[in-house]
């Protein structure tokens, strides 16, 4: 009889793991068909991918550190390179991948698709970390694998992210990032803080640096969240304190300070941004004034917000419009994701006074608000300084934090306690799911997605 009771939750465990797993592989399966189905136009193609494979090409065929001098990694429009910024990250990742196609002989077109694999293992790593902070958040609840199941549906078909998570970018990368900073620091709150789960919110910083400069925001508030948490959970080992606190900054710095030294000893500039600025201005005055690729709001945010369509496009494509901005996500359904955010918020704010009393709930909810807040301001800063961009790729780092508090909002607010309320939950998750399945197999049907088919060789 024992036995017999203890192979019940082993059981229930197996199958637990067998789902997860089932849907890690549906998911990485949806993203590779996806991949390997992206062409490179207007109405089949990920923004700027063609401009930013340039980097990852020119390390596959043995530029291993390229420059935006060199002319393997310069648009020919614009003098642009990605290879002026210190985000290159995803470009070796996608190089790496790109090199194991190319050993087995695979047409270039195939080796192009290739590299579009280092932003699908960003997502799931994207996803996997969000699931984890989940399951730790609830580790003691019945409800632990059914808000697991629900992070992982709700972020991995999620219709923009599901998107960045298909063609080469670098939003991605530093998305990932931010979730990974997310799942070390409610770990390190939860189980306690040691050298391990400090290095691991190192690796997040490594993913945000070397990702994109947008998610920067996230670092530093979750910096300061990370050390205070440190700092309160071991006040009186300052041994304690510092070895985790330095062999986290130590590890992070080892991989992002070099590519920013670079820069500078490169080109005086350690973001890239204004020799990327310098060397546009020069393809401007050789083809002629009028010849600009960018160009600035002007008017002020005020003017930007209120005047002009940048909130609704900016909404609209935070939650899914594929292709160059070009296949909005029907509006019926973009309703849909947003009343799900709203009423998850006007739900956690309800519990919020039963939560306030943890000292890491109010860091995490301070890091979240202000890391997004940051995260949008560089957005609309870089409108209405550098080039007018309404896209909600710019800020979808706060995709991170909205997800898990939609799910926390659930566990917070619901009980799943008989066979209806379970299966109108799954009913509802399969909705989620099937949504976003119709808004790509319906691009893919009316714009005839075939694949890379490049007009010259790698």
């Amino acid at each position: 009889m024992r036995n017999g009771e203890l192979a019940i939750p082993e059981l229930k465990r197996s199958k637990q793991a067998f789902i997860r797993v089932l849907l890690y592989i549906f998911i990485f399966v949806f993203y590779t068909y996806i991949a390997f189905s992206l062409g490179l136009g207007i109405f089949d193609g990920g923004p700027d991918e063609v401009m930013r494979s340039l980097v990852p090409r020119c390390i596959l065929n043995g530029e291993l550190v390229p420059s935006g001098y060199d002319e393997c990694a310069i648009y020919d429009i614009g003098y642009w390179s990605y290879a002026f910024y210190p985000q290159m990250l995803s470009a070796y990742l996608s190089a790496f991948f790109m090199s194991l196609a190319r050993m087995f002989g695979i047409s270039d077109n195939i080796v192009f698709m290739c590299g579009r694999f280092a932003s699908i293992v960003f997502a799931m790593i994207a996803v996997y970390a969000v699931a984890n902070a989940i399951r730790t958040i609830f580790a003691s609840s019945k409800k632990r694998f059914f808000l697991e199941i629900c992070s992982i549906i709700l972020l991995g078909f999620w219709p923009q992210f599901a998107f960045l998570s298909t063609y080469m970018n670098n939003d991605i990368v530093a998305l990932s990032g931010v979730a990974v900073m997310f799942s070390a620091l409610i770990s390190g709150m939860k189980l306690g803080w040691n050298i391990p789960r400090g290095l691991l919110f190192a690796v997040g910083v490594v993913f945000c640096g070397l990702g994109y400069w947008n998610s920067y925001g996230f670092i530093l508030v979750l910096v300061v969240v990370f050390i205070l948490s440190v700092i309160l959970q071991y006040q009186s080992n300052h041994k304690k304190v510092i070895s985790i606190i330095a062999s986290s900054a130590g590890f992070s710095a080892i991989f992002v300070v070099p590519w920013f030294i670079l820069n500078f000893v490169r080109y005086g500039d350690m973001i890239g941004m204004s020799v990327f600025r310098t060397r546009m201005n020069e393809w401007i005055a050789t083809v002629g004034e009028g010849s600009s690729l960018q160009y600035p709001y002007m008017l002020g945010i005020r003017s930007l917000l209120l005047d002009t369509d940048y909130v609704e496009s900016t909404l609209q494509s935070f939650v899914g419009n594929i292709g160059y901005m070009a296949i909005e996500l029907p509006f019926v359904f973009t309703i849909i994701f947003y009343m799900l955010v709203g009423v998850s918020a006007g739900l956690s704010i309800s519990h919020l006074r039963a939560r306030m009393h943890s000292i890491n709930y109010v860091l995490l909810l301070a890091g979240a608000i202000i890391g997004s807040i940051i995260t949008i301001g560089l957005s609309l800063y870089y409108s209405t300084r550098v080039d007018y961009q309404a896209q909600g790729r710019y800020i979808i780092y706060i995709l991170v934090p909205i997800i898990m508090m939609i799910v926390v909002a659930i566990g917070d607010s619901f009980e799943l306690k008989s066979y209806v309320s379970i299966i109108v939950a799954v009913l509802l998750l399969f909705a989620y799911i099937a949504i976003c399945l119709y808004y790509f197999n319906t691009a893919m049907l009316e714009y005839g997605w075939s694949g890379v088919h490049l007009n010259e060789a790698l």
